[in-house]
């Protein structure tokens, strides 16, 4: 079934899927993470910045989080980030 014969909530449910999101910790980044939460996602949450913030939201909310702080620009980070998702 395309998108166009769905109804937006089912389209955009990320039930079972596993997203990584980079800049978790504020900002967009953290929006981002909350929105793809509420619609099912399982997070990765990447930033440089502590994650036990936005984490604590998150999971009070329901959400099934884990977290791979570092710098994205790192070779050694983005292998990290793989092994998660």
């Amino acid at each position: 079934m395309s998108t166009a014969t769905r109804s937006l909530p089912e389209a955009m449910n990320m039930t079972g899927k596993r997203v990584l999101v980079t800049g978790a910790a504020s900002g967009i980044g953290r929006a981002t993470a909350r929105i793809l939460g509420e619609l099912g996602a399982d997070l990765v949450l990447c930033d440089r910045a502590p994650l036990d913030e936005a984490r604590a939201e998150l999971e009070a909310a329901g959400v099934t989080c884990t977290e791979a702080r570092g710098d994205l620009t790192s070779d050694e980070f983005v292998e990290i980030g793989r092994a998660h998702v």
